[in-house]
């Protein structure tokens, strides 16, 4: 048997073997795919809930007071603080990818809600499905 034949005899089994690796290496990703991206919704949203928390303290030192409004979607907290100069830009939506504003039909799971004394303050964010997820209490003494 010469050096041209033991090639050719090879041929299929390299062929099987890198089949075989292909398809294990599309099912590992297909099993990894959904929690990848439910870890970059939660990386996402952990930053939006950071920048509103900065955003929250920045209005309260320029203002002398948190934002009053009893429950406040993420979108029109986002408003209030660009417009008292305490949030440069818009975070990005965790739900929508887009930056707050940019989509008229937003998905909008953040809430924000002052206690009855002003004291503190809750930012809490929902699942897809409805279940609180994060939840954020500050004190506006800086406490």
């Amino acid at each position: 048997m010469n050096a041209a034949e033991k090639i050719e005899r090879r041929r299929p089994r390299l062929a099987i073997r890198l089949v075989a690796v292909l398809m294990l290496t599309g099912l590992g990703l297909a099993i990894l795919w959904p929690s990848l991206r439910d870890a970059k919704r939660r990386v996402l949203l952990d930053a939006t809930l950071r920048e509103l928390e900065l955003g929250l303290e920045r209005h309260r030192g320029l203002e002398g007071t948190l934002p009053s409004d009893p429950l406040l979607p993420a979108s029109e907290l986002i408003w209030l603080l660009r417009q008292s100069g305490a949030l440069e830009a818009a975070p990005i939506n965790p739900y929508t990818g887009a930056r707050y504003g940019e989509d008229p039909f937003e998905l909008d799971q953040i809430w924000y809600s002052p206690n009855e004394s002003g004291e503190t303050w809750t930012l809490e964010a929902l699942s897809e499905d409805g279940e609180r997820v994060v939840t954020s209490r500050r004190s506006s003494t800086g406490e």
